[in-house]
């Protein structure tokens, strides 16, 4: 008997929960389509993360290179400044509408956010804070999406539309280790 293998997309993610009103932040590298793809969603509920109200984005070798200036200490935000101090972010236009990446350096860390403006509907706009170890975290993902760090079984939970994060504590004699409970356990080396 052969075991087939799941492929995996590369992924890093960030969890925000606060008071139902936080944000989760989902990055996948598409190996196949050499490509980048950022998913904001909206807490709805507590702890729980809403699919289907996520915002979704295509990052192009450009848009990589351009978060990096900023990850790297080139550039404060992406896009031209105005007169509030704020950033314009990346423009992007195509058939089903408009759509900004805003990525700027804060006091605390960085803002990441997506602006669309469907062709039809109602304008949406979501947004994550990231710390500054976040913000390493994104450069290496950015820098080495297939890195085996970047395993996890997000996408597993996902086909089975659990969008809440797992809490992680130590294990005991009646749970299994994370190692063990991972997709990929038996690759992580440690």
């Amino acid at each position: 008997m052969t075991e087939t293998k799941k492929e995996w997309n590369p992924q890093l993610t960030f969890w925000k929960a606060f008071q139902g009103k936080g944000t989760g932040c989902v990055m996948n590298f598409d190996a196949e389509r050499q490509a980048y793809f950022v998913r904001l969603m909206p807490e709805k509920g507590e702890r729980q993360f809403s699919r289907e109200d996520a915002l979704n984005v295509a990052l192009s070798l450009v848009d990589v290179g351009e978060v990096l200036t900023v990850l790297n200490g080139s550039v404060e935000g992406l896009g031209k400044k105005n007169e509030k101090g704020q950033y314009g972010g990346l423009y992007h236009e195509g058939a089903n509408g408009r759509s900004s990446i805003g990525f700027a350096r804060t006091e605390k860390g960085y803002r990441l956010s997506i602006y669309r403006q469907p062709t039809e509907g109602a304008a949406r706009n979501l947004a994550i804070g990231l710390t500054i170890a976040e913000g390493e975290q994104f450069r290496l993902f950015l820098m080495n999406p297939t890195h085996p760090i970047f395993r996890d079984n997000f996408s597993q939970r996902m086909e089975n539309k659990d969008t809440s994060p797992k809490k992680r504590g130590r294990p005991t004699k009646n749970t299994t280790t994370t190692s063990e409970t991972t997709a990929a356990g038996a690759d992580i080396p440690f």
